[in-house]
């Protein structure tokens, strides 16, 4: 059985689906250093756990949460400089948090980045991500290499 990025990598996404933000420009206020929280919101316990060991190897700081509302809780109580957010999740989905998320963001010159992580590689998922306000997108099961690529386009270079 061939794993979804694989199938993936075969076939990639069309041109218009490859957009995401620009990559920060150093000093602005959507680079992170490693002392800069990243906020995991999951509801697989196992999946939760790899990509906090994963994203603690490399020496970032992690908050790790359940789901959508727990989320927007950590979210809202600061030090948080990047999400990745499941998209499906209970109590409140990643779609909604995210949503949320931007509305209290309006106004204050303050954009989180968000990566979506979801099973679900169809256009439809890619695009209610980012019509909720999500700035990329990866799929399960996560590639270390992937994982790392999204999240250093926000991050400075050591």
């Amino acid at each position: 059985m061939r794993r979804l990025n694989e199938e993936i990598d075969e076939h990639p996404l069309e041109e218009d689906q490859q957009r995401r933000l620009p990559v920060p420009e150093p000093g602005s206020e959507l680079q992170l250093d490693k002392t800069t929280t990243i906020l995991i919101a999951e509801d697989h316990d196992a999946i939760r756990l790899l990509v906090d060991a994963m994203l603690r190897q490399r020496g970032w700081e992690v908050t790790a949460v359940g789901d959508g509302a727990q989320a927007l809780a950590a979210w809202s109580a600061g030090g948080v400089g990047l999400v990745l957010m499941d998209v499906h999740m209970p109590v409140m989905d990643g779609l909604e948090a995210t949503r949320r998320i931007r509305q209290l963001e309006e106004g204050t010159g303050r954009h989180t980045p968000i990566i979506a992580l979801t099973a679900y590689a169809r256009r439809e998922d890619w695009e209610s991500s980012l019509a909720a306000g999500m700035d990329d997108y990866l799929t399960k099961p996560i590639d270390r290499r992937l994982l790392f690529a999204t999240i250093d386009r926000y991050m400075p270079r050591d």
